[in-house]
């Protein structure tokens, strides 16, 4: 019965279905393998080492984002609608210059930063982690397989560098080794991803004409589309990250080791949103027209929405036998951080979905003033709660400020308000 009922599925179902399995299996071996690497990682460099990595590895991750541009989701939007082969060939050769160059500039950028503004004693591994950025115009392969609905193979790809990496941590850790080689493994495993990569693509750089003629109208266009993602996203990562850039400040690094352990585990079981959001993207623009009636895109919000709620709740009931089982008594401070953070999972699963339809339906410029007013109320939340709770105070200012950003603020904005309420509605009533 249960066979017939999958064989009976529509092309597009079925297609989503072994999408999701697969990103949903690579996020299960992440999970399970991350956990035993963050457990063995958190005894043996203790609170304020653990803190310190982790802080570098947000640095970079902020960095990586920023360097982007929001050109992964233009990229992927032009995939999606381009069909003819000398446009493609154009599309991949400017695409890639562009971030090569966009890399080049933020990378500068930062050398200058790390010089004149950031006073601390891990520079030079932060500078050395930066130089990942040059490996952004691979990206253009995965924007391509996100556009043909072959996530999976990103997930094969991803999972496979993962257990790699993972390997070699713990080997680093049995050898009671430096800081600085934990880097250099999280390096690797980029490197390990992108040479994934080129090997899916390699029948398809084959085909491709190569020509080094720049085609400035196509990269002006690209760029002119992605700013407003760039600066929505620039927004959202220092939003993301500056819980942890003012806990470095005003702090401990044993505090910043209490955050970040509990913030590393909740993004760790925060996946289900991502994976679904991800999976539906194509089609997700190939609705675009029909955004506030779809009934696909009604089902979408749905489904994320009530998944993430299940796994809010599994998450906070193991949340103190992971809490101790994972990081031990040294890090039982990070029990209460953690059962506050965990509402991200459910906070998230609502915007996940939200920020692709908005794309998609070009407003991502309306995004900007909501993530600068969020920046401002989340450094604001933290400047005063840090300082009368400590670092319990910094997860309340994280928890508070999205809220805001994400349930209310959308009711004011006249352009977001309908795909806001369109969002609402789909997940509070239910229609066969």
């Amino acid at each position: 019965m249960i066979l017939k009922k999958i064989k009976g599925l529509s092309k597009y179902k079925t297609l989503i279905i072994k999408e999701v399995s697969f990103q949903a299996l690579e996020k299960i071996i992440r999970v399970l393998v991350g956990l035993i690497v963050v457990k063995a990682l958190s005894f043996y460099l203790g609170p304020a080492n653990y803190g310190i990595l982790n802080f570098i590895e947000s640095y970079y991750l902020m960095l990586y984002g920023i360097a982007i541009f929001g050109l992964d989701i233009i990229i992927t939007k032009r995939f999606v609608k381009i069909k003819d082969t000398i446009k493609f060939d154009n599309l991949i050769m400017n695409s890639v210059i562009t971030l090569f160059l966009l890399s080049l500039c933020f990378f500068i950028l930062n050398i200058f930063t790390l010089a004149n503004f950031i006073e601390i004693n891990y520079k030079k591994l932060i500078l050395i982690i930066s130089l990942l950025l040059f490996l952004n115009p691979f990206l253009v392969i995965e924007c391509y397989l996100t556009s043909n609905n072959k996530l999976r193979y990103i997930s094969a790809v991803k999972v496979l560098a993962y257990l790699i990496s993972s390997a070699l941590k713990l080997i680093a850790i049995y050898l009671k080794l430096k800081l600085d080689i934990f880097i250099f493994i999280i390096m690797l495993e980029n490197v390990l991803i992108y040479s994934g990569y080129l090997y899916l693509f390699r029948e398809k750089l084959k085909k491709i004409k190569f020509s080094f003629n720049l085609n400035f109208d196509l990269q002006i266009a690209i760029l002119k589309e992605g700013l407003p993602i760039f600066l929505n996203s620039l927004g959202a990562l220092i939003y993301s990250r500056i819980d942890i850039f003012m806990i470095q400040r005003y702090l401990s690094d044993s505090d910043l080791g209490y955050y970040t352990a509990s913030f590393k585990l909740v993004a760790f079981l925060m996946f289900l949103p991502g994976i679904l959001s991800a999976s539906f993207f194509p089609k997700i623009i190939a609705e675009s027209d029909y955004s506030l009636e779809s009934p696909y895109i009604k089902k979408m919000y749905r489904y994320t929405f009530f998944l993430s709620i299940l796994l809010f709740l599994i998450c906070y009931l193991l949340g103190p036998f992971m809490i101790n089982t994972l990081f031990g008594e040294e890090f039982k401070s990070s029990l209460m951080i953690y059962n506050i953070l965990i509402f991200i999972i459910i906070i998230s699963s609502i915007s996940a979905v939200y920020a692709k339809v908005i794309y998609s339906v070009n407003l991502q410029n309306r995004l900007l003033l909501r993530s600068i007013i969020g920046i401002m109320l989340n450094i604001l939340c933290n400047y005063f709660f840090i300082k009368a709770y400590g670092v319990i105070g910094s997860a309340f200012a994280t928890i508070l400020s999205l809220i805001f950003i994400e349930l209310i603020y959308d009711f004011f904005d006249s352009k977001l308000r309908p795909y806001h309420k369109f969002k609402l509605k789909s997940i509070i009533y239910y229609e066969k």
